[in-house]
């Protein structure tokens, strides 16, 4: 992960956002237009929360230390979370104000330059979208996903606006300027609440199918004659960081040393293939005879019977949980 690529596009959002909401109020002000006033109140919330995923993610990128030994990559969510939350007040406020306009009227003016300005908004917006989201993508950043996605809600709504302001235009219905305002609220809601509930479950470390399937994607093209059953798998991020625990039967014959090797061996592979950085636990189960069978030891020495079946190793075999012999005997104590 490059952290200075990260804080540079943390610090770019808020230049960038600051300038859409000044080329926003300034349509405003020339138009009186009440949509147009609700898209420059929702780019203030852009700002502000550009603001905030610009400190998270500066601290994110804290390494552990004794205090925090999964380190701080969980702030990231706080700052999804939180502009979730500004987003979703910003579309009530906007909602409470544009629902009267429309029963009292409304009056608009200089829509020309006002499609102009907010045209000039809407491809800065488009543009900053991509960079956010493409950059957090490739550096696993939750926050910059997050104002990416927060920045792509920005284009819907500014589209939207743009193609009532030219009904209002053609038409001279200016009474569709307040109804315009409140779609665009209501969809704003939708999406702040969403992303609450996406932070949410980040936080609570939900299962993550797509990654499940990336880590048993490259567990499986990394599998040695060793491993023989895995299973309890447990995979959980913390920012760009993986943080994953198995249990895994292997010969019972190994030494610390080996099952150390294989454990630093099999982290590293993950990291490399996922190109993320990967804590890996392992707990070694020993093998029992009716494991044989299972089997993949060429030269085994305590082998007794020949492997006659083979493990899927699919996602929910790892994720099974599965008692091992030795286990359910320290439950009975």
């Amino acid at each position: 992960m490059d952290s200075r690529a990260v804080q540079r596009a943390s610090y770019i959002s808020i230049a960038v956002g600051a300038l859409i909401c000044a080329i926003k109020f300034r349509g405003y002000y020339v138009t009186s237009s009440q949509a147009i006033f609700t898209d420059a109140l929702e780019s203030i919330v852009n700002v502000v929360a550009a603001v905030f995923a610009a400190i998270s993610i500066r601290q994110s990128l804290r390494g552990a230390d004794s205090d925090h030994p999964y380190g701080h990559g969980k702030l990231e969510y706080f700052s999804a979370a939180f502009e979730g939350g500004l987003i979703a007040l910003a579309g009530g406020i906007i909602l409470w104000e544009s629902i009267p306009a429309i029963f009292r009227g409304a009056r608009v003016s200089n829509l020309n330059e006002g499609l102009l300005l907010v045209f000039i908004s809407a491809i800065l917006d488009l543009l900053l979208r991509f960079y956010l989201k493409s950059l957090g993508k490739k550096h696993h950043s939750v926050a910059l996903i997050a104002d990416g996605s927060h920045v792509l809600t920005d284009v819907y709504t500014t589209v939207g606006l743009l193609i009532g302001l030219v009904i209002v235009t053609l038409t001279g219905f200016t009474i569709l300027d307040p109804i315009i305002a409140s779609l665009m609220a209501l969809w704003i809601l939708y999406t702040g609440m969403r992303l609450m509930i996406q932070s949410y479950d980040r936080l609570m470390d939900k299962t993550d199918p797509q990654l499940l399937m990336k880590v048993c994607d490259a567990l499986r093209s990394n599998k040695k004659e060793e491993f023989i059953i895995p299973h309890k798998m447990r995979v959980r991020e913390s920012g760009n960081r993986i943080l994953m625990d198995t249990h895994l039967v292997v010969p019972s014959y190994l030494t610390i040393d080996k099952l150390h090797d294989l454990e630093s061996d099999l982290e590293i592979a993950i990291s490399e293939e996922l190109n993320r950085p990967v804590d890996l636990l392992l707990h070694a189960d020993p093998c029992i005879p009716e494991y044989c069978k299972l089997c993949s030891m060429k030269k085994c020495p305590i082998r007794f019977e020949e492997q006659n079946k083979n493990t899927g190793w699919s996602a929910d075999e790892l994720s099974r949980d599965i008692s091992h012999p030795f286990e359910k005997k320290r439950r009975k104590r």
